[in-house]
C-alpha cells in the first residue's frame, strides 16, 4: 500500500463535506467532456444502509452538478429492514431500474448475465483494487475500510478498563461493564446487514484463519458446515449474544440506533467501521471514541482491508452515448483528487486511488490506520463472496438469528446451513 499523508483536525464535532472542499481546489481541467447544453441525466444506484456513506455521495453528486449543470445525477439506493443490499439490486434489475452507475458487491454475478459492461481504461488506471472476470475489469473499488470495536474511551477510563489482548479478556471486560448495569454491546439487528458484522468476524477467526480457502473447498465438497469449525463459530456468536452481553432487544435496533446507544453512553461497544466516528462526534462532540481491533483466544486480531463494494457502469447505460459519457464524467469526479479526498475523510476510509493523496482525519482515524499498517492484515473473505451460493447469506443471517434466540442447537443449525447451501435454489 502507498503511504498515506495525513493532517490531524482538532475541531472533531465538524462535519467535513465535499461542498467546502471544492474550494480553491482543481478546475478539473484533466477532465474531458464536450461542454454540450444537451441535458442528460443519469441514475446512481448505491447502498444506502450507512449515514456516512449517504452523506459523502450526496456532497458528491451536488459537487459534480455545480460543475456540470446539464447533467443531472439521479440517486437510487436502499437497504431497509431486513433487505440486503444485493436483494434491492435483484429488485431493481428485475423491473428494468438498476440504474446507469451502480455500486456492486459481487461484479461477477453481474457480469455473467450482461448486466454491467467492462469498464474503460481511463477508469480502470484510477484504482488499486479492481474487479475482474474473464479478462476484463467490471468494477472499481470505492474506497478501503476495515473492522474492528468502536468503545467509550470515557467510560473505559471511569470503570478502569483497557483494551483487551485475548478474547477472554474481551469477554471480561464485557462481564464488567455488565455489571455496572451498562450494555457492554451494541448491535443492530433490526438491519440484516449489520449482523454480518459479527458472523463474519467468527467466520474468519474460527474458519478462515484454519483454512483461507475454505469456501471453495465446501464448494468442492472437501468441508462442510457440520464440521468442528463451524461449530465453534455458531457457539462463539450464540454465547456472546445469549450472555447478556449484547441487549436483549437488539432485534429491534437498527444500526443508527446502535450508534446512537453509543454516542450517548448507554452502551460501551459496537463492531463497526471508522466510517462511524463522524455521526458519534456529531452526536455527541465531547465523546471520545475508542478502537481495537477483536482478538481471538490466542492473541491474534483479525485485521482485514474490506474492498467489497465497487463501481460498476451497466449495460443499458452503454447504450445511450451520452449517458454512457456522463457516467464515465461522474466516475472520474468522483476519484479526483479533491473529491476522492473528502470521500475520504468523510468515511475515515483508507484511498483505493493509485495516486497519493493528502488524507486529513480524526486522531481517532490516526490509531486505526497506525494499527492497520502494523497488523498482518489480510483482504477480507466473507459469507456472500463468490464461492457463496447467491441465496445462502441473508438465508444464513436470519438463522443465526434464531440460533440467538433459542429457537435451534447449534448441530441443528450446522446441518441446515449444510442444506441450505447445497440445495442453491432461492426460496427465500
Amino acid at each position: 500500500m502507498k503511504k498515506i499523508y495525513f493532517v490531524i483536525i482538532i475541531l472533531l464535532g465538524v462535519g467535513l463535506t465535499g461542498c467546502n472542499r471544492l474550494q480553491g481546489k482543481k478546475d478539473y481541467q484533466n477532465i474531458n467532456y464536450d461542454g454540450s447544453s444537451e441535458k442528460t441525466e443519469i441514475i446512481l444506484t448505491f447502498t444506502g444502509g450507512d449515514m456516512a456513506w449517504n452523506k459523502t455521495m450526496d456532497t458528491v453528486v451536488r459537487g459534480f452538478h455545480k460543475i456540470y449543470p446539464d447533467i443531472t445525477v439521479s440517486c437510487s439506493n436502499g437497504t431497509s429492514g431486513l433487505g440486503l443490499y444485493n436483494d434491492f439490486l435483484k429488485k431493481q434489475d428485475a423491473v428494468g431500474e438498476l440504474g446507469d452507475i451502480v455500486e456492486i458487491s459481487d461484479a461477477k454475478q453481474f457480469a455473467t448475465n450482461g448486466r454491467i459492461v467492462p469498464l474503460p481504461k481511463e477508469l480502470t488506471a484510477l484504482t488499486k483494487y479492481n474487479y475482474s472476470y474473464d479478462g476484463s475489469i467490471y468494477a472499481i473499488a470505492t474506497k478501503i475500510t476495515t473492522q474492528g470495536i468502536v468503545y467509550n474511551k470515557k467510560i473505559f477510563r471511569q470503570l478502569g478498563l483497557s483494551e483487551p489482548k485475548t478474547y477472554s479478556e474481551f469477554l471480561a471486560l464485557c462481564d464488567t461493564i455488565k455489571k455496572y448495569r451498562l450494555i457492554p454491546i451494541a448491535a443492530g439487528g433490526k438491519d440484516l446487514w449489520h449482523m454480518a458484522f459479527w458472523i463474519n468476524h467468527f467466520f474468519r477467526q474460527d474458519v478462515l484463519f484454519h483454512n483461507p480457502g475454505w469456501l471453495e473447498e465446501k464448494n468442492e465438497g472437501r468441508v462442510a458446515w457440520v464440521d468442528k469449525e463451524p461449530g465453534n463459530m455458531l457457539k462463539h456468536i450464540a454465547e456472546l449474544f445469549q450472555t447478556g452481553y449484547v441487549q436483549s432487544d437488539f432485534m429491534q435496533v437498527s444500526d443508527s440506533l446502535a450508534i446512537s446507544e453509543i454516542a450517548n453512553g448507554q452502551a460501551v461497544m459496537l463492531y463497526s467501521g471508522p466510517w462511524v466516528f463522524d455521526q458519534l462526534l456529531n452526536l455527541n462532540p465531547d465523546m471520545e471514541p475508542g478502537w481495537f481491533f477483536l482478538p481471538d483466544e490466542s492473541g491474534n486480531s483479525m485485521v482485514f482491508d474490506d474492498t467489497s463494494s465497487g463501481w460498476s457502469i451497466t449495460a443499458e447505460c452503454k447504450e445511450d452515448k451520452k449517458k454512457y459519457e456522463a457516467a464515465v464524467l461522474f466516475l472520474k469526479y468522483f476519484y479526483s483528487e479533491p473529491v476522492y479526498t473528502n470521500v475520504c475523510q468523510t468515511m475515515n476510509s483508507m484511498p483505493a486511488v493509485q495516486e497519493e493523496i493528502e488524507y486529513s482525519m480524526v486522531p481517532i482515524q490516526k490509531k486505526v490506520l497506525e494499527d492497520f499498517e502494523a497488523s498482518q492484515h489480510t483482504t477480507a473473505i466473507q459469507i456472500g463472496d463468490e464461492e457463496t451460493p447467491e441465496v445462502f447469506r441473508n438465508y444464513m443471517y436470519r438463522l443465526v438469528q434464531e440460533l440467538i434466540a433459542g429457537k435451534y442447537e447449534v448441530k441443528e443449525v450446522q446441518q441446515l446451513l449444510d442444506e441450505k447451501w447445497d440445495e442453491k435454489t432461492d426460496e427465500d
